[in-house]
């Protein structure tokens, strides 16, 4: 089954580690449902009218409870909707929606610890919305690359790697490579972060949609930044940042040689 759903063999050669989840719980239609009228509702597991809680149906209350009073009525109870019969449903409040399974693969031997990282909440999660609105929609309120599950605010790298990353931006090859680079969007913090991750990677990759969260930009703006990051690394036309449709990877080896960094 899961040779089925990515190339798990690719990602062991590769180093890396594979992590599977959900992007939100859901319940399957058993033909035991039964169907409740609210005038405000939200998809088919949600209502707003607060007056109006039965059994099997929670108040929930908070800032990321996108209403305009900042409440909603959730079906706890599996067998209650509020719209036509479907296949399944989510939005609700039983186990089965809120509880989001994690399934990491690794290869090799585990790490000893595993560490946790601080909660990163989209903006747009405080959007309000309109309370007849059918389905819960938020729009982002800034262009930019919104953090993921597993991102931290500033994602840290090996101490290798920001080590070699901190030597490149520190030689007078790097200053001249700015300089000759002319006005470029890009600070030498952003590059910095860049390399230190790339340099963290077993195979010395990252996807481009990871390199726009590290360079803190939208992925629709991430090409013309990588562009300039690689006339920036890539001396006399020698390459250092090689671009392959998603996946940004690093030579190691000729960015070392380039910027006069010993192994």
């Amino acid at each position: 089954m899961l040779d089925e759903l990515f190339d798990v063999n690719g990602a062991q050669r590769a180093g890396r580690a594979v992590i599977t989840t959900s992007d939100h719980g859901h319940i399957i239609e058993r033909r035991t449902s039964v169907k409740r009228d609210r005038v405000a509702v939200y998809g088919q597991r949600a209502h707003g009218d607060l007056d109006r809680v039965d059994d099997g149906e929670v108040v929930v209350r908070g800032p990321r409870v996108l209403t305009d009073s900042g409440a909603a009525v959730l079906a706890v109870d599996d067998t209650i909707r509020y719209g036509p019969v479907n296949a399944g449903y989510h939005g609700g409040a039983s186990p089965a929606e809120v509880v989001v399974p994690v399934l990491a693969l690794h290869t090799g031997e585990c790490p000893d610890t595993l560490t946790a990282l601080d909660p990163a909440e989209p903006h747009w999660w405080y959007s309000p919305v309109q309370a007849d609105a059918p389905e819960v929609r938020a729009e982002p309120v800034a262009k930019q690359a919104a953090p993921t599950l597993f991102d931290n605010d500033e994602p840290a790298a090996t101490s290798a790697g920001g080590d070699v990353a901190e030597q490149v931006l520190a030689t007078a090859v790097f200053a001249d490579q700015i300089r000759l680079a002319g006005r470029i969007m890009l600070r030498d913090t952003q590059i910095r972060m860049l390399l230190s991750a790339l340099l963290a990677t077993p195979a010395r990759e990252v996807t481009t949609e990871r390199a726009a969260g590290l360079l803190g930009l939208a992925p629709g703006r991430v090409g013309g930044a990588l562009l300039q990051v690689k006339q920036v690394l890539d001396v006399e036309g020698y390459e250092v940042l090689l671009l392959d449709g998603a996946v940004v990877r690093l030579d190691e080896a000729a960015l070392r040689e380039q910027f006069g960094i010993g192994s």
